[in-house]
């Protein structure tokens, strides 16, 4: 049976009506604009190695710890360090104990002269400076994190062994924020300037809020398009390497990007 007219009538206005209303809810929730994809690495990622080569004496880390700053990782026999930062400490001791003796004898009596003072001084200043030396190099044995992150890389590391200086020693990285890299075209190069708010999507579809780093004010020559650099906080199952996207509003597709998102 057919509706009667007034009623279709009276349903068709209402579907319309329900769909101009969907529409309008829709453009208030998602402005004009687009989202753009990109690659997304940890903010901090570090290959550390020692300034010195050496003997591996301990490894106070194991792959997948998460360390403090500060923390030892790794740590090098030291010996002829130690004994060289002891006999320098000795040195310093006896010089400042004559520039002290000197000092007073000088201030209490003219037994001694200014230029006997001076020399007295220096030497104090110059035990006092090769102590400091020593205890660098006594330091650059080992190899401390510097930032809290987690060891995900050793080097088939092992104790005994030879490693030259600068040599790749522990891989250190800090995901609790990401870094979402994109490159935009000459529509969305138009971002605020760095520290403005972002929306980030991950690769599940969840949104996490952004901070924008970096939009480069130079067009790649290859590409045509921005470097833009987006940091936000990782929600705790994102895996750095993961794609994501930034929205960007009031931008348009280019020609290619329109052909490659249909």
């Amino acid at each position: 049976m057919k509706p009667h007219p007034p009623v279709a009538a009276a349903l068709a206005a209402a579907l319309a009506a329900s769909l101009l209303m969907s529409l309008a809810a829709a453009a208030q929730e998602e402005p004009s604009g687009l989202w753009v994809e990109g690659f997304t690495e940890a903010w901090r990622d570090a290959t550390l190695s020692s300034p010195v080569g050496g003997i591996v004496g301990t490894i106070q880390a194991r792959e997948g710890e998460r360390v403090k700053e500060g923390r030892v990782i790794v740590e090098f026999r030291g010996e002829i360090e130690e004994l060289e930062a002891e006999r320098r400490l000795v040195r310093m001791e006896a010089a400042r104990g004559d520039f002290e003796r000197t000092r007073e004898l000088f201030e209490r009596t003219s037994a001694v002269s200014r230029e006997e003072l001076d020399r007295h001084e220096a030497e104090y200043r110059i035990a006092n400076s090769e102590l400091q030396l020593a205890m660098e190099m006594l330091e650059r044995t080992r190899l401390t994190a510097p930032f809290d992150g987690e060891v995900i890389d050793l080097y088939s590391l092992e104790v005994g062994e030879a490693r030259r200086e600068r040599e790749p020693i522990v891989r250190l990285v800090d995901a609790s924020r990401c870094r979402l890299v994109v490159h935009l075209n000459a529509s969305a190069a138009h971002l605020p300037d760095a520290s403005s708010a972002a929306r980030v999507r991950l690769a599940d579809g969840s949104e996490v809020p952004g901070e924008i780093e970096f939009v480069s004010p130079v067009a790649d020559p290859a590409s045509g398009l921005f470097p833009a650099k987006v940091l936000f906080d990782n929600p705790g199952n994102f895996r750095p390497g993961m794609a994501a996207s930034l929205w960007v509003p009031h931008a348009t597709a280019t020609a290619s990007e329109s052909s490659a998102q249909q």
